[in-house]
């Protein structure tokens, strides 16, 4: 495999075709050089068979320094072949890493954008693409945030100022006029004198996470104000309940109608709230109904008013007006019946006075 310099060839050996011999070697062997010494009659027919398979072709009698001129030559073409075999070697495997570099590019599942120092877009990858249009030679706030000048905080415009990685969170707008949180990362680029020329921007989508983080508070909330509402109803059903034994002690019929009546809206709305609870992730909207004012006091009265006389604890209402409101009956009430349970509680608790009253005036 290691192929000579060159070789010094004389076209009349005995009995041998030199030239086919020399075109076969040249075939077999490209490093390999020939110089062709050859009587002045026969070199022309010489030069016409083996053409350029043959570095050089020398008249006879050689001239010594004419012949160390020429094989010093081939030595450096030689040389020079090798070098660049060589880079072509190095040329086609840093081919083959920019084509790996242009795949792993465009297939990160990011949004990538590279920007310069004006920040207009000098490349982006697929995902990018897909979602923001091709962005080349465009100003990336224009392209992400539809706007008419640069961005008040610009990790790109910091990473061009430092050289540091910078991040932020932010929304962005697609093309098709859609909006992502992103979480956005850049890193330098730099020329061989190590000066930043560019700077790639690499932006993850976490939409989905923020949704489902708002959904976690609004349950979290949602969860909270039902506590609220199912203490209120379970205090209007112990209410009931004590108006029931009270009326069945006094043989007070309408008192334990009253009752009976409590027990049973309470039942229903207990009934209510808890298939709320089972479908929460539906994220319930208020269902709004059209109630009556002095009907719906009434009987937010009539669950606290047992409890207050349980606890002894002097409950006065007074209701003005009449007429009708728009309203979610379950969650209002509830709320309402909340802020009273707790009064109720805490004049119990006061021991510091002989009386208590609360008053509920609408």
């Amino acid at each position: 495999n290691i192929a000579p310099v060159y070789i010094v060839a004389a076209t009349d050996l005995p009995n041998v075709d030199v030239v086919d011999l020399l075109a076969g070697i040249k075939s077999s062997m490209p490093l390999v050089q020939i110089v062709v010494l050859t009587n002045e009659d026969d070199k022309s027919d010489v030069m016409e068979r083996l053409r350029t398979d043959a570095f050089a072709y020398l008249s006879k009698p050689v001239n010594s320094m004419e012949l160390e001129l020429t094989l010093e030559r081939a030595r450096q073409w030689v040389h020079l072949q090798k070098k660049l075999n060589k880079y072509t070697s190095k040329l086609g495997d840093l081919h083959s890493a920019s084509t790996m570099y242009q795949q792993l590019f465009n297939e990160v599942p990011c949004y990538i954008s590279v920007q310069n120092r004006q920040f207009r877009i000098t490349a982006s990858n697929r995902l990018f693409k897909s979602h923001f249009g091709d962005g080349v030679g465009e100003y990336c706030y224009e392209v992400y945030k539809h706007r008419n000048g640069p961005c008040l905080v610009c990790p790109v415009a910091e990473t061009f100022e430092d050289g540091k990685p910078h991040s932020t969170e932010e929304i962005v707008t697609s093309k098709d006029e859609e909006q992502f949180n992103v979480l956005t990362w850049t890193a330098a680029i730099r020329d061989d004198n190590g000066v930043i020329t560019q700077v790639m921007e690499m932006s993850t989508n976490i939409t989905l996470i923020r949704q489902l983080q708002t959904h976690l508070e609004f349950l979290g909330m949602m969860l909270g104000s039902m506590s609220h509402g199912v203490k209120g109803m379970l205090t209007a059903l112990d209410g009931g309940i004590y108006q029931l034994e009270t009326g069945l002690k006094r043989n007070d019929e309408e008192r334990i109608a009253n009752a009976f009546e409590l027990v049973k809206q309470m039942s229903e709305r207990i009934k209510k709230m808890v298939l709320d609870i089972l479908y929460y992730a539906k994220s319930r909207e208020l269902e709004y109904q059209k109630c009556d004012i002095s009907s719906f006091i009434l009987t937010i009265c009539s669950t606290i008013e047992p409890l207050a006389e349980k606890r002894q604890v002097q409950f006065v209402h007074h209701i003005e007006g009449a007429g009708h409101f728009d309203v979610d009956p379950n969650w209002f009430q509830s709320a309402i019946v909340n802020i009273l349970e707790n009064a109720v509680y805490a004049c119990a608790t006061d021991t510091g006075k002989t009386e208590h009253r609360v008053n509920f005036d609408v």
